[in-house]
């Protein structure tokens, strides 16, 4: 057994930068780089696309306002319609 605590779990840095360290190189070298990045894609995918839905959700949002709460937040017309006739994918 082991005595010492495991890393965190953060994907999407862990995705880019695979975890090295005393606690974890052992690990990482058990598997090898590509076998770890591949664990670790489909939640990546699942990541990208809860963003594009955000996305979509926040653009419908924006979509729905009225010009008086537009005026509210600062934000003209013209922007509106630039930021919703974006696709999904696009930041």
């Amino acid at each position: 057994m082991r005595d010492r605590p495991l890393p965190k779990f953060a994907p999407m840095s862990y995705f880019h930068n695979p975890p090295s360290g005393p606690i974890t190189s052992g690990f990482v070298s058990r598997i090898g780089t590509s076998q770890w990045r591949a664990r670790l894609a489909p939640l990546a995918v699942f990541q990208l696309l809860a963003t594009w839905a955000e996305r979509a959700r926040r653009r419908r949002e924006l979509a729905q306002l009225d010009d008086r709460q537009l005026r509210d937040i600062g934000v003209s017309p013209i922007e509106v319609r630039r930021e919703i006739i974006k696709p999904f994918w696009s930041e």
